[in-house]
């Protein structure tokens, strides 16, 4: 992480079932679009990923990609979201593991650096160990949605919100 980021919370971000939106989840933002990446079909919202957006640029988190899309995020879906380039946090290994999430080990590496994170991923709620460990580190540090067909207005509020309300106090 650069001196600029230091301590800066960080949101890992997954890409299908969060910003790619499910059909339902679309019904709620007002300006959905479509395209096609990498073979793919891509439902957005300008206005959600706007709103990504302007959490990064604020300097309020950095955003980061954890998503099986990995280093093809950038490539292939960055701009037409109007994202900058982002960092990736991790990548799915060639052969996952049967007995932890591959996504969980990137989540707890970014964790144990100290920062606040935000995580959303629609696999959270049901993914091997991650719901187990939530549960035991708490809500201070860290905060997860799970959304079950794509991020809402009202979870980019609960994220906005829980990142203002800054750090953890000292004791």
């Amino acid at each position: 992480m650069s001196d600029d980021t230091e301590g800066r919370p960080v949101w890992l971000l997954d890409v299908d079932g969060v910003v790619n939106l499910f059909a339902t989840a679309a019904d709620a933002w007002p300006d959905v679009q479509r395209f096609t990446a990498n073979g793919f079909k891509i439902t957005w919202s300008p206005t959600m990923l706007g709103r990504i957006r302007q959490v990064h640029d604020s300097g309020l988190a950095e955003v980061r990609w954890l998503t099986t899309w990995g280093d093809l995020a950038n490539q292939h879906l960055a701009t037409p979201f109007g994202l900058p380039q982002l960092t990736v946090a991790g990548t799915q290994p060639f052969r996952d593991s049967l007995t932890r999430w591959w996504k969980l080990p990137h989540a707890q590496a970014v964790y144990d650096t100290g920062v606040r994170v935000v995580w959303t991923d629609d696999d959270i709620a049901c993914a091997f160990g991650a719901s187990a460990w939530l549960e035991q580190i708490g809500p201070d540090r860290m905060t997860a949605i799970s959304p079950l067909h794509g991020l809402l207005p009202e979870h980019l509020d609960t994220i906005e919100r829980w990142l203002m309300e800054g750090g953890l106090t000292d004791e």
